[in-house]
């Protein structure tokens, strides 16, 4: 008596991202989750996806902590929090809503600085 051969279940997946690549970067995950979890304390949690804020201020939030950690301070001090955690959470801010358009692009225009 021979065993029925396994079927597999049919998945339409072609062509969709493949969202396991966040799982590649575990540490780096971590830190951002650590980053949502003080914000969600400070402002609420979900306080962000009001959105309708000025780009300007997410990558001005973005550069102070780059600089920071390019400057040898690794941690936070108010939050602390790895500031390479919140140089992720504000990469992904920026993306999200200027993809989604609920975001004031305050960007500067290259042909608008002399």
């Amino acid at each position: 008596m021979s065993k029925p051969e396994k079927v597999q279940a049919l998945r339409f997946n072609t062509g969709k991202p493949e969202l396991n690549y966040l799982l590649t970067f575990p540490l780096a995950i971590y830190e951002f989750a650590k980053v949502c979890m003080y914000g969600g304390k400070k402002y609420d949690r979900g306080n962000y996806l009001k959105g309708g804020k000025p780009l300007s201020e997410y990558a001005d939030c973005l550069l102070r902590h780059l600089t920071a950690w390019q400057n040898g301070e690794d941690i936070d001090p108010e939050s602390e929090c790895s500031h390479l955690g919140h140089v992720v959470w504000n990469a992904l801010a920026i993306c999200h809503f200027f993809l989604s358009g609920n975001c004031i692009d305050d960007r500067i225009n290259e042909g608008s600085v002399k």
